[in-house]
């Protein structure tokens, strides 16, 4: 079995407020680790291009694009914690 590490979702309906949603996963029936959204109102060109990028990083193997590095969760607020 292959493993999946994304998943494209789309919604044909009228009343769908996002037709298109893009998850990114470390795993199968893992958390999502990443995910894009697009809107009906989101140019076709913008669409595309970040499909195509998708596509071509997966076909080179570069787990990097899907996933990004690894950063502690607390990053953002560490320099705050620093007592002088």
């Amino acid at each position: 079995m292959p493993l999946k590490k994304y998943a494209v979702f789309s919604s044909h309906h009228r009343a769908a407020s996002i037709p298109l949603r893009i998850n990114a996963y470390d795993a199968p029936f893992g958390p999502t680790r990443w995910a894009a959204t697009f809107s009906d109102m989101t140019p076709t060109e913008l669409v595309t291009a970040f499909t195509t990028a998708l596509a071509a990083a997966h076909a080179q193997g570069r787990d990097a694009f899907l996933h990004g590095p690894d950063h502690s969760p607390l990053g953002a607020v560490e320099p705050l914690l620093v007592q002088d």
